[in-house]
């Protein structure tokens, strides 16, 4: 079921975003505090486990179009794909998705938001998932963002799968260096923290 993506909208005055840098392993409920979480990508799978009271999205944006890139197919079965970008199950908590994952869990409830129709709101949904969602944590009307084992922007460029527990350098057509100086940009003139757990 889609959601009307104005339901977003000052929901609270923090937000946390969950990357999948190599700290995801550590990433405990403790770390949280009040405020809207945004899961980027297979994060949710972390997230989830630690049950947070959390309001809980998860932004996978990285489905059929993603999957293309690399295989001459889709087969458009989320459940039972294993192309290692591809989205997963999200559980309860609502998606946010645009076209290229248009097809990813369609029975969930979804937000679903597109160049076309919110690019005047947070710029151009193409990009990295870091990056739109800051920019749309900005747009929710957040004044503190958290990023949350967002490694790649303080250093750290190698990511985390919690489906397989794999660390590994991605070297991709993205590229996290370009995320990093990116994203730190977009950070400029909001009030801002890194949380990077450790062991």
């Amino acid at each position: 079921m889609d959601i009307e993506i104005s339901t977003l909208k000052n929901l609270s005055d923090r937000v946390y975003i969950v990357g999948r840098g190599p700290s995801l392993e550590f990433l405990k409920k403790e770390h949280f505090q009040e405020g809207v979480v945004i899961a980027l990508n297979r994060a949710i799978v972390k997230v989830n486990s630690l049950d947070l009271p959390n309001k809980v999205y998860s932004m996978q944006k990285d489905g059929e179009w993603e999957a293309m890139k690399y295989h001459k197919t889709c087969e458009r079965d989320c459940r039972k794909c294993s192309l290692p970008r591809h989205p997963v199950d999200p559980g309860d908590a609502p998606m946010l998705v645009n076209f290229q994952s248009l097809h990813c869990f369609p029975e969930k409830n979804r937000i679903v938001f597109s160049e076309s129709r919110h690019s005047d709101l947070f710029g151009d949904t193409r990009n990295p998932s870091a990056l739109v969602a800051i920019r749309l944590a900005k747009w929710m009307g957040a004044k503190e963002i958290v990023m949350v084992c967002c490694d790649s922007i303080v250093g750290d460029l190698r990511d985390h799968d919690p489906v397989t527990g794999i660390t590994s350098l991605f070297d991709g057509v993205t590229g996290y260096e370009a995320i990093k100086i990116r994203s730190q940009l977009e950070l400029v003139g909001t009030k801002h923290k890194f949380l990077i757990p450790h062991e």
